[in-house]
């Protein structure tokens, strides 16, 4: 496993594809304004597997609970004004899907199991925004070893769709909060 700390927290893998966290990423006014979902105000749904119900490790701890801002080229959610600042930060082209997750304590970190998100298309981008500090991690694969992303509040972390990741519950905060990036960004366009 590489440690965090031991090396920047960007690279490419031995095929071409990209990963970079960056930290303090929002300004505090727009941080603040995201401390809604965290609120009784916010709407959340619950989902009876995190990634696949086919592929369930522990039947007990694989849950979450969702909220999906943008999905089925559409805006679905009434609070999609919350994720508006991060059109500032990211790259976007053409947006295919944002929901935020919320995972709940668990004794032992839980990983619900590796996944690429919209696995119909090559070249997307993912960006996983961390709401909460927390000890979970975003775990990715990459040349055959493990990258460990840790939960820091107001950090993105931007990669390549076809990285294999998963995220993972924390044991030392009562949830697990982030939001969930899916878009095309405009250097692929350009590049095209």
């Amino acid at each position: 496993m590489i440690a965090e700390s031991a090396v920047p927290i960007r690279g490419v893998t031995s095929s071409g594809l990209s990963y970079e966290a960056r930290d303090n990423v929002l300004e505090p006014l727009d941080l603040a304004n995201l401390d809604v979902i965290l609120s009784d105000q916010f709407p959340w749904f619950f989902n009876d597997a995190v990634v696949d119900r086919s592929s369930r490790l522990d039947s007990l701890n694989d849950f979450q609970f969702t909220h999906n801002f943008y999905k089925e080229n559409q805006i679905s959610s009434q609070f999609f004004q919350l994720i508006q600042p991060f059109f500032r930060v990211l790259d976007i082209a053409c947006l295919l899907r944002v929901k935020a997750n919320l995972q709940m304590k668990t004794e032992v970190r839980f990983f619900p199991g590796f996944h690429v998100d919209q696995v119909m298309l090559r070249r997307t981008k993912s960006a996983v925004f961390y709401l909460n500090t927390n000890d979970g991690v975003t775990r990715m694969k990459i040349d055959g070893e493990m990258r460990d992303i840790n939960t820091v509040r107001n950090r993105l972390l931007i990669f390549d769709n076809l990285i294999e990741h998963s995220g993972s519950t924390c044991t030392d905060q009562k949830y697990r909060c982030v939001l969930n990036f899916n878009f095309i960004d405009k250097q692929f366009l350009n590049a095209e």
